[in-house]
């Protein structure tokens, strides 16, 4: 993946925290899927069109406040960039804060793309405990 590719991924990053909507429309027009586990509240497969990705986007807003911090952006090559960070925030109905290591993998952004999060489930579960 081109540094141009990188620099996409750090852009939608960049919009997100800024709560920049425009630009992060303008990321979603590409064809995007979606996956995050699906023992996560909104966790699941989500393909554009943009009512998939609002129905996920809905589901997490519901359940946590959240922050994405990516601190690396790596060009893993044959059309991927990785985005490797933390997810901070805190859980809507029981108030618990957590923090989880989280990398993003996005491929073929410019052609639309996969967009994978891996986090550290467990600290999100603990959080999540009634």
């Amino acid at each position: 993946m081109s540094r141009d590719n990188t620099a996409v991924v750090r852009n939608f990053f960049e919009a997100f925290e800024w709560g920049d909507s425009q630009a992060v429309v303008a990321f979603l027009q590409l064809e995007v899927e979606v996956y995050e586990s699906e023992r996560l509240p909104g966790g699941g497969r989500y393909r554009w069109p943009a009512a998939g990705i609002a129905a996920f986007l809905g589901k997490l807003v519901r359940t946590v406040e959240v922050e994405v911090h990516p601190d690396e952006f790596i060009d893993a090559g044959a059309g991927h960039v990785v985005a490797v960070g933390y997810t901070r925030g805190k859980v809507r109905e029981t108030g618990r804060a957590f923090k989880a290591r989280r990398a993003r993998l996005d491929a073929e952004e410019r052609q639309g793309g996969k967009v994978r999060a891996y986090v550290d489930t467990p600290k999100l579960f603990e959080a999540l405990e009634p």
